[in-house]
């Protein structure tokens, strides 16, 4: 009776906080997005327009926190990149007008498509290219633009135009999804515009003397596809709200950042106490999928999909080393885990850990194990040497693949390939025998221990099912648990020892007060 009352409390406890607001929201949804940090790979050639210089066939590029390096490049006479580089926000970008508000505050770089040769009213097409590149492959990148809209006005002639620029994806083997808009649109599978088409010079207002009636263009597109490469066609095309502009150029200038996806662990929280363990998602990845985890989260540095301690991982697919309980030879013998590879374009690093002694850290050297695919290498080994000490309770493997040699860390971000974390149970060693002159005893302690200790060849042991801990050579005096009751020391207790049912009331009543503790505490604190 007390264990099923003691039962039904722990539920009642157990279910307050699994709907109370006390606990933390997870995020289900990660991006790195360039921000800052941009520099010129090539100058080109410097030209003024209306007081400003641009820097024409140049190339800017800037390097993410997890080491993957994204450039913009401008191609041809009427396409150009300026520095200083621009916040989101100068021209107009506000929240609501991208994926991620957090958009707004990051610093894009500065491009310009000119109407040098154009005639003011009509389409000018083909001003040029602008190429976006990756480092390393990247799947489903998203590009976020501000401020596509320019114009001017001359008083004298009354000369009101608008100006603006499309971008036409020239990339094969890819699609475009809009995520968020202001006055943006897909029109077709490949071509970016204005809703309309007639814009000011800022998201944030939709008049000015130009004659505009529309807010300038900003928006997010993801690019649906692996690549290495994005090239977008800049044309320019125009407006007239009374004469053709005549006193000067009618550029267009905008902004653009770059966002890509990456991939996380799933190990309990204490394995990525110091840095989170995340990868570019990309072509390169272990089994036949890499799936992008947080996705509407910008630049985290943390991993809201670790999983509580001794939960089980989301299914992964890199091998089935670990999908059932797994059972070790004896100290110093080989475990191999076979893992599956697709995409290894150049040599990669390849690494694994297994949390042997369950201490929640993925320890290196003595619990990881490596190995370098070549180019085209489908399958790879990792093997590992058995420690002395295994646990027994629920612990993790990791698996990561880059071709960042950081990936020989459990611990970082890194620029490409994929993260596997799996939940792993070891079996209870199976009985070795030898014959040894020296008499051993083998002992079986109570079931509360976590680890198992395993022993070498040279002792007769038998270890029982369930956590145990295994002693090795010890005389049978040292060993025999028989000897001395638990309770001998006091004469007024029975020198039986403590029921089944006794140890597992008092395991039941620690967790009740435990809880309630943890309970009273959160209450104290809210107050």
């Amino acid at each position: 009776m007390l264990r099923s009352r003691l039962l039904l409390l722990c539920v009642g406890i157990i279910a307050f906080f699994g709907s109370s607001s006390l606990l933390p929201t997870v995020v289900t949804q990660a991006h790195q997005t360039t921000n800052a940090g941009w520099s010129w790979a090539v100058n080109g050639t410097s030209g003024v327009i209306d007081g400003e210089t641009w820097y024409f066939g140049s190339k800017r590029q800037t390097t993410l926190p997890d080491g993957l390096t994204v450039a913009i490049e401008a191609v041809g006479s009427g396409t150009g990149i300026g520095s200083p580089d621009q916040l989101m926000s100068a021209r107009g970008g506000a929240n609501g007008m991208f994926m991620d508000n957090s958009i707004v505050g990051v610093t894009g770089a500065r491009l310009v498509t000119t109407d040098d040769g154009c005639t003011y009213g009509q389409m000018c097409s083909n001003r040029g290219q602008f190429v976006i590149s990756f480092s390393h492959p990247v799947t489903d990148p998203i590009i976020h633009v501000s401020g596509l809209g320019g114009g001017g006005y001359d008083s004298g002639s009354n000369g009101k135009t608008t100006a603006w620029t499309e971008l036409k994806l020239l990339t094969p083997n890819t699609t475009m999804t809009v995520l968020a808009n202001q006055n943006f649109q897909l029109v077709g599978s490949d071509r970016l515009e204005p809703i309309t088409k007639n814009p000011t010079t800022s998201c944030g207002s939709t008049t000015n003397t130009y004659g505009a009636t529309a807010s300038a263009a900003c928006g997010s597109i993801r690019i649906n596809g692996t690549v290495s490469t994005v090239t977008f066609q800049a044309d320019l095309d125009s407006k007239n709200n009374a004469n053709p502009y005549i006193n000067g150029h009618l550029e267009d200038a905008w902004n653009m950042s770059i966002t890509v996806n990456e991939d996380f662990g799933s190990a309990p929280a204490a394995y990525d106490s110091s840095s989170v363990a995340a990868h570019v998602v990309g072509s390169l990845m272990m089994g036949a999928t890499v799936t992008a985890d947080q996705t509407s989260t910008l630049n985290p540095s943390t991993n809201p999909d670790a999983v509580a301690a001794g939960a089980a991982t989301p299914a992964e697919d890199g091998t089935t080393a670990f999908g059932s309980t797994v059972t070790l030879g004896a100290v110093g013998s080989s475990y191999t885990v076979p893992v599956s590879l697709q995409g290894v374009a150049s040599s990669a690093t390849l690494c694994g850990w297994i949390d042997f002694n369950g201490n929640s850290t993925f320890d290196t050297p003595s619990e990881r194990a490596c190995a370098t695919p070549a180019a085209s290498d489908t399958t790879a080994n990792l093997v590992f040497t058995v420690p002395a000490t295994v646990t027994t309770n629920p612990t993790y493997a990791r698996l990561r693949l880059s071709y960042s040699s950081a990936a020989n860390s459990p611990l970082g971000k890194v620029d490409s390939g994929e993260v596997e974390d799996y939940r792993v149970t070891f079996a209870s060693q199976q009985s070795t025998s030898t014959s040894t002159s020296t008499s051993t005893t083998t002992t079986t302690v109570a079931p509360t221990s976590t680890t198992s200790t395993l022993v070498s060849a040279a002792t007769t042991t038998t270890v029982m099912s369930g956590p145990t801990t295994t002693v090795g050579s010890q005389s049978p005096q040292q060993a025999n648990p028989s000897t001395t009751s638990p309770n001998s020391g006091d004469p007024s207790l029975p020198t039986t020892g403590r029921s089944n049912d006794d140890v597992s009331n008092m395991a039941l009543i620690a967790v009740v007060v435990g809880l309630s503790l943890v309970i009273r505490r959160r209450m104290l604190v809210g107050h």
